[in-house]
């Protein structure tokens, strides 16, 4: 009877022990985080190597009705969950939240490749995955662009320019445009451009060179910010896929009247 007695004092402690662990790694001393969890509120977007997301990551700590807990101050950790290439995560990978967000402010990577997926984890809290992004590495490039005027009338003059760009990679790209702006001081407004057309299939760039023929003009009413006005100016054009922008050049030009 001593023995049974001492058996379930001894258990019993050990229970108290394990009970006081779960404490320590789930509760937090009292404070629970089973009914915590990670979201991305500022998702990763495609960038190019080594290059700092724009903007920067963010992830929210929400309870179950996904609302941020304006105390948690966890610390996450952002790590690569989908590796296409091998690649390394640069930057400050683990933040403290503040009132309730951790905000990645100078990550990047630094291998090409389609198909990445990053993961926040902190302890105690169900892990996360981001939405699939692509990484460039920047091998597309103009080769020329050609204006064939560099006088315009605003509101009034459409010039024609030639675009040649190289693709340098082994891969044939899908929605690539060439976008044209004209800036002046700290006015810039869109000014014309396309997706490239060097094969039947728009948007195309197949690797090689490729020239197409696009069209230029100077408007206040396109998107864009501040107010053209006659003078000295800039065409910029930018080669871009989706919001990433692989090159750019710009052309000195004149407004008139």
């Amino acid at each position: 009877m001593r023995r049974f007695v001492t058996n379930v004092r001894r258990n019993a402690g050990r229970f108290f022990y394990t009970l006081m662990l779960g404490c320590v790694f789930l509760f937090s001393c009292g404070e629970s985080k089973l009914d915590r969890v990670l979201v991305f509120l500022v998702q990763p977007s495609e960038i190019l190597v080594n290059e700092i997301f724009v903007p920067s990551i963010k992830v929210a700590i929400q309870d179950v009705d996904e609302t941020t807990i304006p105390t948690a101050t966890d610390q996450v950790t952002l790590t690569i969950e989908t590796n296409p290439t091998g690649a390394n995560l640069g930057g400050t990978l683990t933040v403290k939240a503040q009132d309730g967000f951790a905000d990645f402010a100078d990550i990047s990577i630094d291998s090409a490749g389609r198909g990445f997926v990053l993961e926040a984890k902190a302890d105690g809290i169900q892990p996360v995955s981001s939405k699939i992004f692509d990484v460039w590495a920047s091998l597309q490039r103009f080769v020329d662009v050609s204006l064939t005027a560099t006088t315009l009338t605003i509101e009034v003059d459409k010039i024609n320019y030639d675009a040649t760009v190289f693709n340098h990679s082994n891969e044939t790209l899908e929605n690539v445009v060439v976008q044209g702006y004209v800036d002046q001081g700290e006015a810039s407004r869109a000014a014309g451009g396309s997706v490239v057309h060097c094969t039947d299939l728009l948007g195309v760039l197949p690797p090689g060179e490729c020239k197409s023929v696009y069209v230029l003009w100077a408007t206040n009413t396109g998107s864009g910010h501040g107010t053209l006005v006659p003078g000295e100016a800039k065409a910029r054009f930018d080669l871009k896929i989706g919001s990433v922008i692989l090159d750019s050049v710009s052309i000195p030009i004149t407004l008139v009247d």
